[in-house]
């Protein structure tokens, strides 16, 4: 039967996907036949934020989960697929022509980079400390900052790792830190990279001096913490 003979509330085509996964009594670990192997348990298992994240249903009450090679594939994809998605973003809103099509597309998902000055002047500073500071933004009716809700689409910004996590400013010894999420390949924050920041508006844009690292804890700055 053709979809053309169908009633319109019926014309529909679903793509599922399908992936192997551990079942709920192994993923508890409370079932002897059924538990998974230590190995995997040590190796593939993730924080149940980070599963919920990459779409993965979670049964309430666990608190690790167990990839199998499917769903860890399926991460990697999500991963790269809001990548890509956040990189055409960037490249609509940069774009000369974007003002132009903007309405035209009727595409919300994006918005325009404001460029400032007049016709014929340059569009970056030639001094790169100074390029950086004063480098556009796009900015809510507040004033703010608001690149990374615009351009990085599905992640809770920045999104990122290549999967964009956001920043988390944190202070150590009366001094604040922008601490930055480093993840592995399939989204387990592994450290965190600590940068120099302004310490009257930690959030203030500034050139990126590197200063040590951190632990994580419970997907947050913890110890180990060294000072490069």
């Amino acid at each position: 039967m053709a979809h053309l003979d169908l009633p319109e509330s019926q014309r529909d085509v679903s793509i599922f996907t399908y992936v192997s996964v551990f079942p709920d009594e192994a993923q508890s670990n409370k079932v002897p036949e059924r538990r998974i192997d230590q190995t995997l348990l040590i190796h593939d298992s993730i924080d149940v934020s980070i599963a919920k994240e990459i779409g993965i249903p979670v049964k309430p009450g666990t608190t690790t989960y167990v990839l199998t090679s499917d769903e860890m594939m399926y991460g990697i994809s999500e991963r790269k697929r809001k990548i890509v998605e956040a990189l055409q973003c960037i490249l609509k809103s940069a774009s000369v022509d974007c003002e132009i099509n903007l309405k035209k597309n009727k595409d919300d998902t994006f918005m325009c980079l404001p460029l400032k000055g007049r016709v014929g002047d340059f569009m970056y500073n030639p001094i790169l400390r100074d390029d950086i500071l004063e480098a556009p933004q796009f900015q809510g009716p507040d004033g703010k900052d608001i690149l990374d809700t615009t351009c990085v689409l599905g992640v809770k910004p920045r999104e990122s790792s290549g999967m964009a996590l956001p920043d988390i400013y944190k202070g150590l010894k009366g001094v604040t830190y922008r601490m930055r999420p480093v993840t592995n390949e399939v989204g387990d924050i592994i450290r965190f990279d600590m940068y120099e920041a302004d310490q009257a508006d930690p959030k203030k844009k500034i050139p990126e001096k590197l200063v040590g690292t951190a632990g994580v804890k419970d997907g947050k700055p913890g110890a180990p913490v060294k000072f490069l």
